[in-house]
């Protein structure tokens, strides 16, 4: 219910160590786990075994990823067209898929802790969250992922 929903808070747990993420992969061979389920997840294992058993979950995935992508090569004029088709969105799938953008600039960290670009990815997911923090704060949902795609 959205009384809960608006009284929780998001709590961020450490990764597996890294010699877990990898058993779980190698487990998983027989369901064929592909090098992008492991881009998509990275060390999120619930995330890993959801997408395994649900098709549609995994594509969501992966269309999400797809986005962020475009949203970061592209200009700004492109970025403002996607806010534009994206203020449609409910709240929860806007939620949705800023939560899927931040999943994946942290499996970004993880894989680039010894990267200069550490500090790129890091500026993004902090963007990305504090945009998360103001729609569940009630702000303008529009406003708040312009000001977003405006600021990566």
């Amino acid at each position: 219910p959205a009384t809960i929903l608006s009284r929780s808070r998001y709590l961020r747990f450490g990764f597996p160590e890294a010699a877990a993420v990898e058993e779980f992969y190698s487990k998983s061979a027989g369901e064929k786990p592909s090098a992008l389920l492991r881009k998509l997840c990275g060390p999120r294992l619930g995330l890993a075994a959801r997408a395994l058993a649900d098709p549609v979950f995994a594509e969501a995935l992966r269309a999400a990823s797809e986005e962020l992508k475009k949203v970061l090569a592209a200009d700004m004029r492109e970025r403002l067209e996607f806010a534009a088709v994206a203020k449609d969105m409910e709240r929860g799938e806007l939620n949705d898929l800023l939560f899927r953008w931040l999943v994946f600039l942290d499996n970004d960290l993880f894989t680039a802790s010894r990267s200069p670009a550490v500090a790129v990815f890091a500026h993004r997911a902090e963007k990305i969250a504090s945009a998360l923090r103001d729609i569940d704060s009630n702000l303008n949902k529009k406003l708040v992922f312009d000001n977003l795609l405006i600021s990566l």
